[in-house]
């Protein structure tokens, strides 16, 4: 967590992604995320490795929180269960799960997570593609871009393939 006083936002901040740099160094979580919170959201982009396995909180996040809760004080039970240890949470499961290996749509996705009793948010690719027809990049011969990809359109095309994984929210408890 970001330490407040003494220190001012930017000491504070540093001292959290230093600690986030350690953590990723030594290997110390296995089979696990880090959770880390940094005062200015700014710095949030500082902290990405690009992995998508680590969760930066920003006071962003939680203004974010606060505003949709004043506009819609009904999804008050939705965030708590959300943010509680014993409600749904969010993980990753294997693309394969829910649709063979190629090309489909999203909406597929979510339809066939929806038989599985989970709800489908967006989907992590491990592939980039390099020099594919002289093309360097993540979107060559159709491949999916490395990274996270939330709240896509059910009617984007994807092509998934080993080692991408579906975003879902699942009951834990």
């Amino acid at each position: 967590l970001c330490e407040n006083p003494p220190y001012g936002v930017d000491e504070a901040d540093a001292r959290v992604l230093l600690s986030l740099m350690h953590l990723r160094s030594v290997g110390s979580v296995q089979n696990g995320n880090i959770v880390a919170e940094l005062r200015d959201p700014d710095d949030v982009e500082l902290a990405n490795d690009g992995a998508g396995d680590d969760f930066i909180v920003s006071q962003r996040l939680i203004s974010l929180l606060l505003a949709q809760l004043s506009e819609s004080p009904r999804l008050r039970g939705i965030f708590a269960d959300l943010f509680d240890a014993d409600g749904a949470g969010i993980t990753k499961h294997p693309a394969e799960r829910y649709v063979p290996m190629g090309a489909t749509t999203f909406g597929a996705v979510v339809a066939e997570a929806r038989n599985w009793g989970v709800i489908a948010i967006g989907y992590q690719s491990v592939d980039w593609v390099d020099g594919v027809d002289g093309v360097d990049g993540p979107v060559a011969a159709g491949k999916l871009s490395p990274g996270l990809r939330l709240n896509p359109a059910k009617d984007e095309s994807v092509t998934f393939g080993p080692g991408d994984q579906i975003i879902v929210i699942s009951r834990t408890g």
